[in-house]
């Protein structure tokens, strides 16, 4: 079995023009994303709405873009939630690039599996967080922070992810549908040039 680890293309002007278009759009998501987790809509949890978002961005694009977008999500996420600086960017660069290499690699790139792979996610993230934060510092009330603050946190993102999903797909398609037609017409400049 062959995996796919990196590719290497070179874009004319219009192609470049339409890949920082892409990823304006993948940040201007990011930024209202985070406008949201620091609006304090919710009272005593926040729904950690980066990590479907990274999880969706991963499974549409490579490998290193994936990794450092997730890693920008996680210190946006520490930053927005007032956690240690790097604890989440530390869990979702990982989880980045194995969405990533699964999603070119061994799974399709569907809501179900963005499903299973953000929820995998949240299930990292959200025991490492209780692990460091209550468990080992031995707070009262392990159970109630659970069910009111972790639980509701780390399960709101897996039940908004098709959302997601589908956001980052139209976004991805969009693009994508124009880079191919961008290759189309210089493949047939080149040709139309070679026959004359």
């Amino acid at each position: 079995m062959k995996f796919n680890i990196t590719s290497t293309t070179y874009l004319n002007r219009r192609q470049k023009l339409q890949v920082f278009a892409k990823w304006f759009l993948y940040s201007l998501s990011l930024i209202i994303v985070f406008m949201i987790m620091t609006s304090g809509i919710f009272e005593s949890w926040q729904p950690f709405l980066m990590l479907p978002l990274a999880t969706a961005i991963a499974m549409h694009e490579g490998e290193l873009n994936s990794s450092i977008f997730a890693t920008f999500c996680g210190l946006l996420m520490d930053i927005a939630t007032g956690k240690f600086f790097g604890f989440s960017a530390i869990i979702m660069l990982p989880a980045a690039m194995l969405t990533t290499l699964l999603a070119r690699n061994l799974i399709r790139s569907n809501i179900i599996n963005h499903l299973w792979l953000t929820a995998a996610a949240c299930l990292a993230l959200g025991g490492m967080q209780f692990l460091f934060e209550y468990i080992i510092w031995d707070y009262d009330g392990q159970e109630l922070i659970f069910k009111q603050y972790i639980f509701p946190s780390y399960a709101s993102p897996v039940l908004l992810a098709p959302l997601f999903f589908l956001l980052i797909k139209w976004i991805s398609a969009t693009f994508m549908a124009n880079e191919k037609n961008v290759n189309r017409d210089t493949t047939e400049k080149e040709e139309s040039g070679h026959d004359k």
